[in-house]
């Protein structure tokens, strides 16, 4: 009985080696191609930042452009405002101006309705 223990464990270590040998190797050439994607990805992501970095650059220097030719802009909506907000002196008014105010936005909205087109039943159910 021995000899055929001694069988059995000699065909149950060749089985399981025939069966790991292949496994091992699979998994040697799968950590070789892992370490190949994760260099590329590496190099990809330094291009990437680097791109990003001149993005961030370029986005630097066009909110600085904006900023100084709103300068002016913004400096005249001041003025204006003064303005506007002395013009009730001129009448006499020594009260706040947000009752004018109001009744100019009111009039504007009302302006802009006139001219905005209704929508068709058509293009209501398009848009649903």
């Amino acid at each position: 009985m021995t000899i055929w223990l001694q069988v059995l464990f000699g065909v149950s270590v060749l089985v399981i080696t025939g069966l790991l040998v292949p496994l091992l190797l699979q998994a040697r050439r799968t950590a070789v191609a892992v370490e190949r994607l994760a260099d590329s990805a590496t190099r990809d992501l330094k291009q990437m930042a680097e791109d990003m970095h001149q993005t961030r650059i370029r986005v630097e220097g066009l909110c600085d452009m904006a900023q100084q030719s709103l300068e002016h802009p913004s400096t005249l909506t001041k003025v204006v405002a003064g303005l506007v907000g002395a013009v009730p002196l001129l009448f006499g008014r020594r009260e706040a101006t947000t009752d004018i105010f109001q009744t100019l936005l009111t009039g504007l909205r009302t302006a802009l309705n006139l001219f905005h087109r209704p929508k068709s039943e058509s293009e209501e159910e398009c848009h649903e």
